[in-house]
């Protein structure tokens, strides 16, 4: 009875794994045990015990072979990882929605900030959840955010002392959260016409460089424009 393939169940991934040598078996191990996080050479020949050279030629067999992939870690961005092709990089290796290959996506984070400052503007006090749930709803922003994340955005916004982090009471304007529920309002230091939400959705649009007051894109025919003035 043969020995399964050390990934994937089809035929030719079975092929392609009996071509590789006892050393490229042991690399593919060690990178296989590494799973979304990968591992860089100098690990990979300290796991395996084998030579420099042993892991060169074993990652280039195992690259010619579509069994591992190079990703590159954001924190560390010169140093290349490996893991099995199949994979998707953790966010802690790529970054996540904040990082647009290696790079930090500032004008994703800035749109994001920005309407959640909207959004508290608009209802005063707010909590995660309810920020979160706005966005997921409006459809103003391209991409899909986990309570996790907009936290992330919402912590930034409080050292950057936009929003402060307060406990409701239950009455004022309290009155919609739960007793002892931590929400957020704007910080005491300005005014809420005077914060950033009052950018409007241009900056984030395709066309922006075609759309002129009287022309067939602009303003007063903007579905966007009409939605960012609604909310």
């Amino acid at each position: 009875m043969g020995r399964p393939p050390a990934a994937g169940g089809s035929s030719k991934g079975s092929k392609a794994t009996g071509q590789l040598s006892a050393v490229d078996l042991q690399v593919y191990e060690v990178i296989k045990e590494s799973g979304n996080v990968g591992i860089w050479t100098r690990d990979i020949k300290y796991k395996a015990s084998i030579t420099d050279n042993q892991v060169k030629k074993s990652i280039n067999t195992l690259l010619q072979h579509q069994k591992i992939k190079a990703v590159h870690n954001i924190s560390n961005p010169t140093k290349k990882m490996y893991m099995l092709i199949e994979l998707e990089p953790s966010e802690e290796v790529s970054g996540g929605k904040w990082y647009s290959g290696k790079d930090f996506d500032n004008e994703l984070v800035s749109n994001l900030k920005m309407v959640c400052l909207k959004f508290v503007a608009q209802q005063k006090v707010a909590t995660i959840e309810s920020i979160t749930d706005f966005i997921r709803k409006s459809g103003l922003m391209s991409v899909e955010f986990q309570t996790k994340e907009i936290k992330q955005v919402v912590d930034a916004l409080v050292l950057e002392r936009d929003l402060e982090e307060v406990v409701s009471t239950g009455t004022g304007i309290f009155s919609s959260v739960p007793v002892r529920k931590v929400c957020y309002r704007f910080c005491k230091k300005g005014a809420p016409e005077h914060a950033p939400f009052v950018g409007v959705p241009c900056g984030v649009c395709p066309v922006i460089h075609e759309c002129t007051p009287d022309g067939i894109i602009s303003p007063k025919t903007c579905a966007y424009f009409d939605k960012w003035l609604d909310f």
